[in-house]
């Protein structure tokens, strides 16, 4: 599964993927990788936000 984005409201977290959206209602929670290492929703959603960030620079760059 490819993580897209994710986003938070409240203790409703939004995880975009490339086949649908998943929604969790919590206080907290991580991701386990493949790799075996855990990702907290606030770093997979900081992550998130610098990737799509450096890719619109990156975008509007190559204009």
């Amino acid at each position: 599964m490819t993580i897209l984005s994710t986003e938070m409201e409240g203790p409703l977290c939004r995880v975009f993927t490339g086949v649908g959206v998943l929604e969790v209602r919590c206080d907290g929670g991580a991701i386990s990788l493949d790799s075996g290492r855990n990702v907290s929703l606030e770093e997979l959603i900081s992550v998130a936000e610098a990737y799509w960030d450096e890719w619109e620079l990156k975008s509007k760059s190559s204009r």
